[in-house]
């Protein structure tokens, strides 16, 4: 997926999952929104990963894109990291933000294995990046967003 489909699907789990958390309308959203991005650090051509492209090629070299980024363990020791800083409900805005990005992604040809590297549970589907249908998702997605803000 690109980063604006994963923009958009983890900004609608944050409104969708709003009265589960509390904190800040827009502080949440901010959180979901950059935790959504975050999975793709592991490769320097993402949003993310040109940012920091240091960090990007040593994640991508040592572990490829969707590998431990884009597993369950990774959105758990973020969210814990988190919580250990900040507190529980930012936690678990960042984990709402994480976890859509690891679900959309599923949604992919080239799918992902969320228990990544211990056992596999690799799931795939049938969107394939910059297609039509991802096109087609992300409009429908932008219109729920638009329909929840609103």
């Amino acid at each position: 997926m690109i980063w604006i489909t994963h923009l958009v699907f983890g900004l609608l789990m944050g409104v969708l999952f709003k009265d589960y958390v509390s904190i800040n309308f827009i502080v949440l959203l901010c959180i979901v929104g950059f935790s959504a991005l975050l999975p793709d650090i592991d490769t320097v051509n993402s949003k993310v990963g040109r940012r920091v492209k240091p960090i990007s090629k040593a994640i991508e070299k040592s572990f490829g894109h969707r590998g431990i980024m884009h597993s369950v363990w990774a959105a758990v020791f973020f969210a814990w990291l988190v919580s250990l800083v900040v507190a529980k409900d930012y936690a678990l805005a960042f984990l709402i933000g994480y976890g859509s990005h690891l679900l959309i992604d599923g949604f992919t040809i080239m799918g992902i294995n969320y228990f990544n590297p211990i056992f596999t549970l690799r799931l795939h589907g049938f969107i394939e990046t910059k297609s039509a249908a991802e096109y087609l998702l992300l409009f429908v997605m932008s219109s729920f967003l638009l329909y929840f803000l609103v």
